[in-house]
């Protein structure tokens, strides 16, 4: 017997919507990693928990009038601390979930659940400790009454999160591109001999036709345009050492920890909620632009107009 339309219709929009969320949660998008700013959002989230609690006095808590204040102070307090250590200490244990070269908006939701799951708990043990004769809730019960609370929050907090770091690289990159129209091409003479560490190998670098230097390993992969042909070159050679030696190549900029670029050779920028890329003509990957190095990016650029 076939389905009603209207069983197929709520099939294809269940399938429509769950392809929806599949493509946020992956995403993506950036872990603020500066330490200022993860003490600034502990202290922020341990006075908003304190100040919630105070003025609405849920899950019991007005039953007590005499421990209200003190008790929501250290609801508050537990909040502050354990994020603290969570922001500190988990990118130095679980370091993969951390990183920013792959970080995803579902990296940012499992990150998020554990600190309201530990927060939850530490809260749990304060009660307990502290206040045994007002603890009426198990640990179980505890977490779930927190988990089902903070949830909502949690997942607001990521969309807006990853919409607004979205929206300020987008911006960053289309004023990028807005400044690209106005450079000018110039040709330089610059000739640069590198030699491996091992002196065995040898390559010549017309800066001119230079693209972009990139880091693999103990190696470099040098890429150059010349004629129209794209063109890699692979030495054993360290970064650092490149970096050093083209210094005084004022178009030449470290952009990420594993490349240099030539700015005149940037065809266009794009961003996402994790960080600017550059693109170039010819190459089939972009490079990505660190959050601590954009601000250079984009002050080179406008320095080439």
């Amino acid at each position: 017997m076939a389905k009603p339309p209207f069983f197929i219709a709520q099939k294809h929009y269940f399938c429509f919507m769950l392809k929806r969320l599949k493509n946020y949660i992956n995403k993506p998008t950036a872990f603020i990693d500066d330490k200022s700013t993860q003490l600034l959002m502990s202290a922020f989230f341990g006075l908003f928990v304190f100040i919630f609690l105070y003025i609405f006095q849920p899950f019991g808590i007005s039953k007590y009038p005499d421990t209200v204040l003190v008790k929501c102070l250290g609801y508050g307090g537990v909040t502050f601390i354990v994020m603290l250590i969570n922001a500190f200490i988990m990118p130095l244990v679980i370091p993969k979930l951390f990183d920013n070269n792959t970080f995803k908006v579902k990296n940012n939701i499992i990150i998020s659940t554990w600190f309201l799951f530990s927060i939850s708990v530490a809260n749990w043990f304060y009660t307990a400790y502290f206040y045994p004769n007002e603890n009426t809730n198990s640990l179980v019960a505890f977490v779930g009454i927190t988990m089902s609370v903070g949830i909502f929050p949690m997942l607001i907090g990521s969309y807006y999160m990853e919409r607004r770091l979205n929206s300020n690289n987008q911006k960053i990159a289309q004023d990028a591109n807005n400044q690209l129209q106005l450079v000018v091409q110039k040709n330089t003479q610059s000739h640069y001999s590198f030699q491996s560490e091992n002196n065995s190998d040898r390559i010549e670098i017309e800066i001119a036709h230079l693209i972009c230097i990139k880091a693999e390993g103990n190696y470099c992969e040098f890429y150059t345009l010349q004629g129209g042909e794209l063109k890699k070159e692979l030495l054993r050679i360290t970064l650092k050492s490149v970096e050093q030696k083209l210094e005084n190549e004022g178009d030449i900029i470290r952009c990420h920890r594993s490349y240099l670029v030539n700015l005149r050779k940037v065809s266009k920028v794009s961003g996402t909620a994790r960080n600017i890329s550059l693109h170039f003509d010819k190459v089939e990957f972009t490079v990505p632009v660190s959050r601590s190095n954009s601000a250079l990016v984009t002050k080179g650029i406008r320095q080439m107009g």
